[in-house]
């Protein structure tokens, strides 16, 4: 700098400032104080300089307080300490790399490759004993460079303190399908019936168009929120949930006239979603994985077993009768005529 601001200190206080320039190594000034206060008691004194206006490359500041000097010396030497601060909810979504490879950039060009980890939402590593000049004086200029991280779309760099920032704009997102297969139990055998003769039934009871769209809401509810998401189920049995928050649901029917949701049979587990039967309800846990999540399952929903109608059965044994008995006589006949020729 041109000059420097000494703070001159009289038994630790401040007693007068004063200013230092020259065009040497060494700057002086004189000036004159008194030695003893009123009470003939000596007066200690020692200096503090101002470093508003001294470059940072002057840090290593030594005093002397005998001699009352200060001598700032150049640093020919630093430690660059590279930062990386998160932005993305401590991590919630598991979305962070477990390492990121960052370019230390010296004059433009790629002085050294580091890699940083961690644990927390900063994330640092430092490169010891860098040379502030070259070899003609002149200061170097490092900056950084970092690859490209899916979901962090927004990075801001600071190259004046060696920070790199990255905010995550990409939330992974959770789709489910559910092929839904209708099921009951036959009242005579014991055994599960699945599939279209259940769905039929289900169709012809309520008359439902097999051409309409959707044919039965089926909806997830958040255990700790209450709120409810709504999917929907064609007549093709495939239920779709798209863009579903992570948590905790459980199954329930929008409309329980159709049947009534009991079971939750043939699931794998996958990564970050879990199917757990607790009673006659079905739950679904999601979890983050840090990608996006894409599933399907297939549940099987137990509805009643068709009812028979006892008239209908009936009917069906006369009519069967009848043709018993209209084949028999025909069979006499025939034979009796038989016999009559011979």
């Amino acid at each position: 700098p041109n000059e420097l601001k000494i703070t001159l200190l009289q038994n630790d206080n401040e007693y007068r400032e004063v200013t230092l320039t020259g065009n040497t190594n060494t700057w002086t000034t004189t000036i004159e104080v008194p030695k003893y206060d009123n009470n003939q008691r000596k007066y200690t004194y020692s200096i503090r300089e101002k470093t508003d206006n001294l470059n940072s490359d002057y840090s290593d500041i030594t005093y002397s307080e005998e001699e009352l000097s200060v001598t700032n010396k150049l640093n020919k030497k630093q430690d660059l300490i590279i930062k990386k601060k998160w932005l993305d909810d401590d991590n919630k979504y598991l979305t962070r790399p477990n390492k990121v490879s960052v370019n230390v950039l010296r004059d433009g060009e790629i002085y050294q490759t580091v890699e940083l980890n961690g644990e927390n939402n900063i994330w640092t590593h430092t490169i010891n004993d860098v040379d502030v000049y070259d070899s003609n004086g002149k200061k170097y200029n490092y900056t950084l460079e970092e690859e490209t991280l899916e979901k962090y779309g927004k990075v801001t760099y600071d190259n004046t303190n060696l920070e790199i920032t990255n905010e995550l704009t990409e939330i992974p997102k959770v789709t489910l399908y559910f092929t839904v297969i209708n099921g009951y139990v036959d009242p005579v055998t014991g055994e599960m019936k699945y599939d279209d003769f259940g769905l039929s039934e289900i169709m012809k009871k309520y008359n439902i168009n097999p051409e309409d769209e959707y044919i039965f809401t089926f909806e997830l509810q958040n255990t700790i929120t209450g709120q409810i998401y709504e999917g929907k189920l064609s007549t093709q049995g495939i239920l779709e949930f798209d863009d579903l928050p992570y948590g905790e649901y459980k199954a329930i029917e929008g409309d329980d006239k159709l049947f009534e949701f009991v079971d939750m049979l043939e699931i794998e587990e996958v990564n970050g979603v879990k199917f757990e039967k607790r009673g006659k309800e079905g739950y679904i846990t999601i979890e983050p994985t840090g990608e996006n999540i894409m599933y399907g399952a297939k549940i099987i929903n137990k509805i009643e077993a068709p009812i028979v109608n006892p008239k209908t059965n009936l009917k069906g044994l006369f009519v069967l009768l009848t043709i018993l008995i209209i084949t028999l006589i025909s069979f006499i006949i025939i034979k009796k005529k038989k016999d009559y020729i011979n």
